[in-house]
């Protein structure tokens, strides 16, 4: 007696969920990501402002690495896999490591601006937060963006 093969033909999809997988998962399908809620950092007391300044952070990439790790020391030192995670996955922990970690701090390299804003996502900085950082980061990497520029020329017709 042959054993019939539990595989399907070509076409035709299982409709038995496989051992060891998630329910309402498919066989052949990605696993679901879950929501994960970021909470907002706590507010300072009344008459201080603690939360680093991402303006004062763009003289140079070390004042930006420097300026990124004190959020996250603001933000309650959340962990890096807790940033990852957080950030939707934007960034690795890894690569979060790497950029906020003494060797990229010596080196003077800048982050790219996916970890810049995975960081602030990742410790619970809202959209204008991020868009705070990411203006400091495109100052540093574009030094005549912060240089006045003259107004746009009127065209005559």
């Amino acid at each position: 007696m042959t054993e019939t093969s539990r595989t399907p033909p070509p076409g035709v999809a299982l409709s038995r969920r496989m051992p060891g997988m998630p329910p309402g998962q498919r066989p052949g399908s990605a696993p679901r990501r879950r929501s994960v809620r970021v909470p907002r950092p706590p507010a300072d007391a009344p008459g201080y402002d603690l939360k680093p300044d991402p303006l004062a952070a763009r003289s140079s990439a070390a004042a930006l690495i420097q300026g990124l790790r004190d959020y996250r020391i603001w933000a309650g030192e959340v962990s890096f896999r807790a940033i990852a995670a957080r950030s939707g996955q934007r960034a690795s922990a890894s690569a979060v490591c790497t950029a906020l970690g003494d060797a990229a701090l010596g080196r003077g390299e800048v982050p790219r601006l996916a970890v810049v804003t995975a960081v602030i996502a990742g410790c619970g900085g809202d959209e204008e937060d991020q868009a705070a950082w990411a203006t400091a980061w495109r100052l540093l990497q574009l030094p005549r963006a912060g240089q006045a520029r003259p107004p746009p020329r009127a065209v005559s017709g």
